[in-house]
């Protein structure tokens, strides 16, 4: 009687450990899966991260699994998984589509932004530029291809944050997805398609905007070229702080 008195016991013990985990598993997949749909539009690799971790957090996902491919994990096993999906997708995750490469001085650049533009002396064979009021445009004559520049040197690092972030958040609310970029201080890439890429970066007081696009049969390589544009415009302003 005893011992059917203990098992029962065990039984009950059992029932309330899977209870109480399916209170707890339920909620905080819920709230994983969310927050990683909402992280979608700051990161993409983040968003998904996150959101597989609020998949596999849920008890009915691994019951499936349990059942179509025989494959189960202990509870341990379960929190491990998705807290090591979580912190994946945190590190990835930039809410303000920055990247700190401590490559350039956050700092005001005593240079005129005209200065900091690739001249056609530096171009690659093919490439010509045409200098505009707000931009300057390079077109590869053989590919087809256009990039444009748009470089702002603003008075103080401040203001040239808060134009960056305006840029950012605008691009936010289109409901486009951003990722982040090792250029300047901070900066992200908008990509609409593989024929048409954006990089915006800051620079300590300086707004540089790149913009890739490609058209007819050239090489969809738009992102390729605004970040090697990107990068030589980087070059230009190391070497105005130096």
């Amino acid at each position: 009687m005893s011992d059917m008195s203990n098992e029962d016991a065990e039984n009950d013990n059992s029932g309330i450990d899977i209870t109480l985990g399916k209170i707890i598993s339920y909620p905080v997949g819920v709230i994983l899966i969310l927050s990683g749909i909402a992280g979608l539009f700051s990161s993409v690799v983040s968003g998904v991260l996150i959101t597989l971790s609020g998949i596999f957090a849920l008890p009915y996902f691994r019951s499936k699994l349990r059942q179509s491919q025989d494959i189960s994990f202990s509870r341990w096993a379960v929190v491990g998984i998705v807290v090591l999906l979580v912190v994946a997708g945190g590190s990835t995750l930039n809410t303000g589509g920055s990247s700190l490469s401590g490559s350039v001085n956050d700092e005001v650049i005593e240079v005129e932004a005209e200065s900091l533009y690739i001249t056609s002396s530096e171009l690659e064979a093919g490439w010509n530029v045409q200098r505009g009021e707000t931009q300057w445009e390079y077109i590869d004559t053989e590919d087809d291809a256009l990039v444009t520049i748009n470089i702002t040197s603003y008075d103080t690092v401040e203001i040239a944050e808060d134009s960056y972030q305006n840029q950012f958040e605008e691009q936010q609310d289109s409901g486009t997805s951003t990722e982040s970029v090792n250029f300047g201080n901070e900066g992200f890439l908008f990509k609409q398609s593989d024929s048409y890429a954006v990089i915006t970066y800051r620079a300590g007081n300086i707004v540089v905007t790149v913009q890739g696009i490609t058209q007819g049969f050239s090489i969809n390589d738009a992102e390729g070229r605004a970040e090697n544009f990107a990068q030589d415009v980087e070059d230009n302003i190391k070497e105005a702080q130096e």
